[in-house]
């Protein structure tokens, strides 16, 4: 018999349902093996709507509390078994020049995974010929207890919402059980290693497009990166213009076919001022070597005639032979934040959302 709901004014009915239903399954009320009723019946014993239930229920059934099964119900699992297997479903192609830091990524989950004891089992989308189905059957059978995905937009939200497991992803979407970067603390160290090095002119060559009506949630932050680099650099007493910024929505050649082609495109472009900048960031590190390409074929001289920040992922080792400033952060964060998200839901702890830092770090 289902006890009936005491509310809780300052929780949502979702929580209060999972709440009450982890506590009786926790203190030995629901037994293990025990069928619970239809989604149905429990709205209305509770007085609530049947997608709260649904929620509550599959947070549950994510913590490995609950188990559904096809055709039969949802029963109690009070067992809770070992967190054993997680998989990584990768979307995107490993073989494209875009692809080292995703390689790398992967590297440090695999590491992390096993630091816990916990197996790593991983979906490649363009392997597969049905990689959902693969899931789905991995899922059904139990031999994954939770998903992490390094590469996903809102276009993957009606997938991860219907997930029977603990899940994270790397994403500007506002989610709980993200890892997503911080573009103030990027914008920040930029500007401060640029005025650390005494330029006045700002010139910023950026992998990105700046989207005039961004829509999305990826595209709203890099819209606000932009946004911000241009403020940061004005507060600091420093200036940029139109000539000085270059973006993919500028260049005929996209970023992610060809980065050392895009940066030296886009080098030539800023450079190409009747006044040019005596400061330059570049961001993302894949725009390094063609950068450097176009400095060399420009003469130009580093630091008496251009001062220099680029991005870095920590982890991902770049040749930069002249001095210069990067603004670093860690891919094994990345991957330790991921985990952690994942291991946290399946035992029932609190998450939030994982938010990376950038370090300023200075080479000579």
């Amino acid at each position: 018999m289902m006890e009936s709901l005491k509310l809780v004014r300052r929780k949502s009915m979702r929580s209060q349902i999972s709440d009450h239903l982890r506590d009786a399954i926790r203190r030995g009320g629901l037994a293990d093996g025990t069928m619970l009723p239809s989604t149905v019946k429990l709205a209305e014993q509770w007085g609530t709507q049947v997608a709260n239930v649904h929620a509550a229920m599959t947070q549950l059934v994510r913590e490995g509390l609950l188990i559904r099964q096809n055709g039969i119900g949802t029963m109690v699992n009070r067992g809770i078994e070992k967190l054993d297997t997680v998989l990584v479903y990768e979307k995107y192609y490993l073989t494209l020049p875009s692809s080292n830091f995703r390689r790398i990524l992967l590297n440090h989950i695999r590491e992390e995974l096993s630091s816990r004891h916990i197996k790593c089992r991983i979906v490649y989308q363009n392997q597969s010929e049905n990689p959902m189905a693969e899931i789905r059957e991995l899922l059904d059978k139990r031999q994954v207890q939770g998903i992490i995905l390094p590469s996903t937009d809102l276009t993957d939200r009606p997938l991860l919402e219907k997930l029977p497991v603990p899940f994270s992803c790397m994403t500007s979407a506002r989610i709980k059980n993200r890892v997503s970067f911080n573009s103030r603390s990027l914008a920040e160290k930029a500007v401060e290693g640029l005025k650390r090095q005494g330029c006045k002119r700002i010139g910023l060559l950026l992998s990105v497009s700046d989207y005039a009506s961004p829509k999305e949630s990826g595209e709203k932050e890099v819209h606000d990166l932009i946004n911000i680099l241009r403020r940061k650099i004005a507060v600091s007493g420093m200036t940029t213009c139109d000539e000085w910024i270059y973006t993919a929505d500028k260049g005929g050649t996209k970023a992610n076919d060809d980065f050392a082609k895009y940066a030296f495109a886009g080098f030539n472009s800023i450079w190409r001022s009747k006044k040019k900048p005596n400061g330059l960031f570049a961001y993302t590190d894949d725009m390094v070597s063609g950068t450097l390409i176009a400095l060399m074929s420009a003469r130009v001289r580093v630091p008496e005639d251009l001062k220099l920040v680029f991005h870095r992922n920590a982890g991902h080792n770049i040749l930069c032979p002249i001095p210069c400033c990067f603004v670093e952060n860690s891919i094994r964060d990345i991957a330790t934040g991921l985990v952690q998200l994942v291991v946290d839901q399946y035992y029932g702890r609190e998450i939030s959302h994982c938010e990376l830092e950038y370090e300023l770090v200075e080479q000579k």
